[in-house]
């Protein structure tokens, strides 16, 4: 949580827009859960995604990291931001809608945590509910971690990025960046990890409380484990899970 917290400051800049996947959430929506008025954002951060899903009415997101959430709450006031962990939450409510989305899936490292979402999310959808997510899968951080590191300029900000992986799909970003102080600049650094994790093994984790909906690359085709994201649409299982 910590890391996420150092982060905060710089998130939105390193990010950039995101109304590309508010675009596709609502697209996917419109899909397999036209008319939805309930909303669950796990992994929501600053709350720049919220903020594009005004139309789905009520909207709550949770987060780790008590630096993002205060961020989100200035641009989403009214809105139920909670800090939590969305491996193990209970909000006692349902929503029809249930979204992970950026990545946010792969920064769990461990995979049996994966399942644990998944759990989660099954028990806080309405029958017939929608799980939306998307993840990358191994081969796009095997192919970032070739590359040398980065460095970008980001509102006066610079922002080095050097990617190290794992045989076993762990990704590890260090990131540093360097900041004005007032008399000079200092530099601050973070590590995220990630975990690229191969769709059979996304699949066979799903299985036991989702039905999927849409498994699809960005270009809207079939997906493997080099392409560069995978979106999900899932729709709970009826009964108790297998």
């Amino acid at each position: 949580m910590a890391v996420y917290d150092g982060l905060a400051p710089y998130y939105d800049l390193i990010l950039g827009d995101r109304t590309w996947s508010v675009a596709r959430v609502l697209d996917q929506i419109g899909r397999f859960r036209p008319g939805a008025r309930s909303l669950l954002e796990l992994g929501c951060g600053t709350g720049s995604v919220l903020v594009g899903l005004a139309s789905v009415g009520e909207r709550a997101g949770l987060d780790c990291s008590a630096e993002m959430l205060a961020l989100a709450r200035a641009k989403l006031p009214g809105v139920r931001l909670l800090e939590g962990d969305m491996a193990d939450f209970d909000l006692g409510e349902r929503f029809e809608v249930v979204i992970c989305v950026l990545d946010t899936l792969n920064h769990l490292d461990d995979f049996p945590r994966w399942s644990q979402v998944f759990a989660r999310v099954r028990d806080h959808l309405v029958d017939g509910g929608l799980f939306l997510f998307d993840v990358i899968p191994p081969g796009p951080f095997r192919a970032v971690a070739a590359e040398t590191p980065w460095t970008r300029e980001f509102g006066g900000r610079t922002v080095t990025v050097d990617v190290t992986c794992s045989p076993e799909g762990r990704s590890v970003w260090d990131i540093a960046v360097e900041v004005p102080d007032g008399s000079g600049r200092i530099q601050q650094h973070s590590t995220v990890v990630e975990l690229g994790v191969a769709l059979d093994r996304v699949a066979a984790a799903l299985a036991p409380y989702f039905e999927v909906l849409e498994q699809v690359d960005p270009d809207g085709d079939l997906p493997d484990d080099d392409s560069d994201r995978v979106y999900f649409a899932c729709r709970p299982r009826p009964g108790e899970p297998a």
